[in-house]
This record gives structure tokens, sequence and C-alpha cells, in this order.
């Protein structure tokens, strides 16, 4: 007998906040392009992509090992 399906759970409240702040990151790194280097507003912006890379970091180091265990998935 086959196991029942199981039901998709929705994204939890950490997976769509690592979501939306992996896009935040994105568009940080779009402007960082189009800023001229070595002036305040390119300080700033790299400032924002290192705050917003480590709270990334901390919600993917905080969810290791709750995913699949399957390494194709």
């Amino acid at each position: 007998m086959s196991d029942p399906p199981t039901k998709v759970r929705p994204p939890s409240s950490e997976a769509k906040d690592a979501a939306a702040r992996l896009e935040r990151i994105t568009e940080l790194w779009q402007r960082l392009q189009r800023t001229r280097s070595h002036t305040p507003e390119y300080d700033a912006l790299i400032d924002q992509i290192r705050v917003e890379t480590d709270a990334f970091r901390r919600i993917v180091d905080a969810n290791k090992g709750l995913g699949s265990k399957n390494p194709k998935d």
C-alpha cells in the first residue's frame, strides 16, 4: 500500500523573509552597478548589502537541516 499524499505546506515566515531579503540583496547589487564607486551613496549601498546578507545568512543557518534530506531537491 502506498503512502498517502503529503500536503504541500505554505512557505514559512522564515522562508518568505529569506526570499524577500534575497530579492532586496539583488536590487541593491543592481543599484550598486549603476553607482559611481568611492562615493557616499556607493559606500551606503555596500553597507546595506552587508546588513541584508548577514540577516539572510542567519535565516539560512538557523534552518539548516530542516528541509528535504534528498540532495536532488
